[in-house]
């Protein structure tokens, strides 16, 4: 939400889908990784992605997408869902070059 209380817009809709990704990044001990994974939501402009990795918001993590084989990079906006007693959590994704067929199957 916005300052004012407001939910802001979103600058592309997200649809729900299981896509098998592959992800390369940097884990919050600072630790480089790669880790196979699931994305659960997508839009033009960001996903929302399921890794067992803990990110740093705002840092970078390249994406391979495992049906296509097209890579692009994406800033880590937050923690978008922690399960309680599972070894993974959603975070939520911004795409750095918003590509209209890196989705694409």
């Amino acid at each position: 939400m916005s300052p004012s209380g407001t939910r802001k817009q979103r600058r592309s809709p997200r649809r729900e889908i299981a896509l098998p990704i592959r992800v390369f990044g940097t884990n919050v001990k600072g630790r480089d990784f790669v880790e196979d994974c699931v994305c659960v939501k997508i839009s033009r402009h960001g996903a929302q992605i399921r890794l067992k990795h803990s990110l740093l918001n705002d840092g970078v993590v390249r994406i391979t997408n495992l049906k296509n084989n097209k890579e692009a990079d994406f800033r880590v906006v937050s923690p978008a869902k922690e399960y309680r007693g599972k070894p993974y959590a959603d975070w939520g994704l911004e795409a750095l070059e918003p590509a209209e067929d890196f989705w694409r199957l």
